[in-house]
This record gives structure tokens, sequence and C-alpha cells, in this order.
């Protein structure tokens, strides 16, 4: 859960101006995957 609270998409969630707090569940847990993903597969510096 520490994760998801520091991510950014956690970030959106709490943003009012973002309109995620309006979506699913399912759709934000997609939404936060992918990030996650592509964060992951991004070369390191």
């Amino acid at each position: 859960m520490r994760e998801f609270y520091a991510s950014k998409t956690f970030e959106g969630l709490v943003d009012p101006e973002t309109g995620l707090y309006l979506q699913s569940p399912s759709y934000l847990y997609a939404v936060h995957m992918k990030l996650t993903d592509l964060r992951e597969r991004a070369p390191r510096k």
C-alpha cells in the first residue's frame, strides 16, 4: 500500500482537478499498474 500512496496515481486521485476520484477502482488499479510497469522498464540512470 505504501507504494500506491507514494505514486503519481494517488497524487492524481486526491487532486479534484484530474477527475480521477470519479473513476472506478478497477480503472485506477489498471492505470497504477501501467505506470508502475513503465517506470520499471525505463532505463536507469
